[in-house]
């Protein structure tokens, strides 16, 4: 009979389980730093009911990029950047998160 090992409350507390990944942008010049979301985070992700598919799309890729670190008040010229590299990027912070492609669209509608 095999035994399982039980995690103790230390271990949960002290564990790095947030994955990073570099995600190539080889249209701006290199690379981008992704970190999957911690659940205070993907709270307010989810919480913020804007509904539009821009924004949910602008606040998923600003939540998501750890370096270079952006802020919502770089949404107005990142409107003007590559949709493809955008989504891209984005694509990898929701797998890094353990959310699909259009969760974070799909929970705004729920609400």
């Amino acid at each position: 009979m095999m035994t399982q090992k039980t995690v103790t409350f230390d271990e949960v507390k002290t564990a790095e389980d947030l994955p990073t990944e570099f995600v190539e942008v080889p249209e701006w010049g290199g690379s981008v730093l992704v970190r999957g979301l911690n659940v205070q985070d993907g709270l307010d992700l989810l919480g913020r009911r804007k509904g539009e598919p821009v924004e949910d799309m602008l606040d998923a890729f600003i939540s998501g990029v750890v370096e270079p670190k952006f802020s919502d008040e770089d949404k107005a010229w990142l409107r003007g950047k590559s949709l493809q590299v955008v989504s891209r990027v984005n694509s990898a912070f929701l797998r890094l998160s353990g959310l699909g492609a259009g969760a974070v669209a799909r929970e705004r509608k729920k609400s």
